[in-house]
C-alpha cells in the first residue's frame, strides 16, 4: 500500500490490526481514538495520528485493558496483547517502544507505541 498521504498510512496499519487480523481475546479495534465510555472493553486497540514532520507521519498504536479483571491479570493479558501486536507490525513498520501506564479516568491498563511512517508524498 502507498504511503502517500496519512490517511492511507493509518489504513494500512489499521488493516494489520483489525478484521480477520485482530489479535486474539481482542474485542474491538478503531481506527481512531474513542472518547471515555465508547470502548468496547475488556480489551481493546486503536490506531489514531499523534503527529506529523516533513519525513515522518507518527501513528499512535494503544491497546487498552480494563483494570476491571484482577490487576495481575490484567497486566498479564497487557503484556500477552502488546507482544502479539508488535509481531503483527514488524513485517510492515517495523519497531518502536511501548510505553505503560494505569490511566484512572478509563479505568484501565494503556500501552502505547508511537510508529513513525516515511513519508511518500
Amino acid at each position: 500500500m502507498a504511503r502517500n498521504s496519512l490517511a492511507a498510512s493509518k489504513a494500512e496499519l489499521y488493516g494489520l490490526l483489525s478484521g480477520a487480523n485482530l489479535p486474539a481475546g481482542v474485542t474491538a479495534a478503531y481506527d481512531y481514538e474513542p472518547l471515555p465510555g465508547q470502548m468496547a472493553k475488556p480489551v481493546a486497540i486503536t490506531v489514531s495520528t499523534a503527529g506529523m514532520s516533513p519525513d515522518f507521519y507518527l501513528l499512535a498504536v494503544r491497546c487498552y485493558q480494563t483494570a476491571e479483571v484482577d490487576a495481575q491479570a490484567a497486566q498479564s493479558n497487557l503484556d500477552i496483547l502488546i507482544l502479539a501486536v508488535e509481531h503483527k507490525l514488524t513485517a510492515g513498520f517495523g519497531m518502536a517502544p511501548w510505553s505503560v501506564e494505569y490511566v484512572a479516568e478509563l479505568d484501565a491498563l494503556v500501552a502505547t507505541c508511537v510508529l513513525p511512517v516515511g513519508r511518500e508524498d
